[in-house]
């Protein structure tokens, strides 16, 4: 069985899941530092802390926690091996638009609702993120593959 591209379902839930762990996490270090995870300081820490270890996870292991749940794990779509740091972290770089002050979160809201419709719009499910640093998410083990690098 080859490996086919994953679903925007599943790409959401297992982002979902991620972040989901991340504030959980965060949650519990904010508890034990006696501070608010609505803390800015506390917060930009976090947000670059969730950034890097996301990029380091599908770098290292192709995949991250959320991914895993939902049997996903991302490649390069050219070589079809893991991502190097610099792609991961180019793929990922959204995540930082959190941390601006003031408009970060209203930011980060509508680029992620852009990069979900630009996932929904491809006949692949590659978002505009994907495509520009080269990578595929792919579910495992699918019996019916697409082509994940053209469409028809």
């Amino acid at each position: 069985m080859i490996d086919s591209p994953a679903s925007i379902h599943r790409r959401i839930v297992a982002t979902l899941a991620d972040y989901s762990i991340a504030l959980l996490i965060g949650g519990g270090i904010a508890l034990a530092f006696g501070t608010s995870i609505l803390n800015p300081l506390f917060s930009t820490v976090l947000t670059i802390a969730f950034w890097l270890s996301k990029s380091l996870l599908e770098a290292a292991f192709g995949t991250t926690p959320g991914k895993m749940l939902t049997h996903l794990h991302v490649n390069h779509d050219i070589q079809g091996e893991r991502l190097s740091i610099y792609y991961s972290s180019a793929r990922n770089a959204w995540i930082l638009l959190e941390i601006i002050p003031l408009v970060g979160l209203v930011l980060f809201s509508f680029v992620a609702i852009f990069l979900v419709a630009s996932c929904i719009r491809a006949c692949n499910f590659v978002g505009l993120h994907g495509k520009f640093a080269h990578v595929n998410v792919l579910r495992e083990n699918e019996k019916h593959p697409l082509n994940c690098f053209k469409c028809n």
